[in-house]
């Protein structure tokens, strides 16, 4: 009943009971005091995260502004490039040479210079096409253009190669004039009065010229135009006695027919 009396007027059997108010308004105080922290620990996450976002935009336009102008300096660099390409090649001419060197065989060797306009020919008697690689990698660089003029001497073998093979040769060529000039211009190999094998040959070779000229891009010649009449018949007014080499006046032919598609792709 004591006990009872005592809990009715606020008074505590023992010490510990009656700090039991203040305790727990410590422990309350103290939660809140965390619940304050961990709050203000989010917002310093939520500030941070924020933060990092507007950084990152801000490094991704910087990237982006960047990567546009390297895409700049890059096609400036290649412009330039070219520039000085040019610059080089033009530096090679130091000599006054002439823009045109026509290469080939024995066909040439009978061609007249001056009938031939800012041009000079360079001829290898009795050699194959791919003889002639040697002499166009022995030429200086420079040219506007470099001709390559051959009567394909490789079908009067006894053992020719076939008409792939021979174009084959022809390409290398071709890589190696465009080394040292910046057009190159192939002549078709002119007919002649032979065996109907060879004729036939020549006409899958200059097949194949055609179409390795449009692949490369370079200019193709067709000499069939004055050597062939349109009935399909060969004019023999340009060949010699024998009917198997070209005349002068079919070698000038060719020559002139040169010039005028170098006209014709410098304009």
């Amino acid at each position: 009943m004591r006990i009872v009396w005592a809990y009715d007027r606020g008074v505590w059997p023992c010490p510990e009971y009656r700090q039991m108010n203040s305790r727990v308004k410590l422990l309350t105080g103290a939660v809140e005091e965390l619940l304050q922290v961990t709050k203000d620990i989010n917002q310093k996450l939520e500030n941070a995260e924020k933060q990092r976002k507007e950084d990152l935009g801000e490094v991704q336009g910087k990237n982006d502004a960047l990567t546009g102008e390297n895409t700049q300096l890059r096609q400036k660099t290649a412009k330039m490039s070219e520039q000085i390409a040019d610059l080089t090649l033009r530096s090679y001419r130091q000599r006054d040479q002439p823009s045109t060197v026509a290469v080939g065989d024995n066909l040439l060797q009978d061609v007249s210079e001056d009938l031939l306009v800012d041009t000079t020919v360079r001829y290898r008697k009795d050699a194959q096409v791919a003889d002639l690689a040697e002499d166009i990698r022995g030429l200086s660089r420079g040219y506007d253009n470099i001709a390559i003029i051959t009567r394909a001497n490789d079908c009067d073998r006894t053992d020719p190669p076939d008409a792939a093979t021979i174009v084959q040769s022809y390409g290398q060529l071709i890589d190696h004039a465009k080394d040292k000039a910046k057009t190159v211009t192939v002549s078709s190999i002119p007919p002649r009065l032979t065996t109907k094998d060879t004729r036939e040959k020549i006409s899958a070779i200059n097949a194949g010229l055609l179409t390795l000229c449009k692949e490369k891009g370079t200019t193709f010649v067709d000499n069939d135009q004055y050597f062939v009449f349109p009935d399909g018949t060969i004019n023999e007014g340009f060949l010699t006695a024998d009917g198997v080499h070209v005349a002068s006046s079919g070698v000038n032919k060719i020559a002139k027919a040169i010039d005028r598609s170098r006209e014709c792709s410098t304009s």
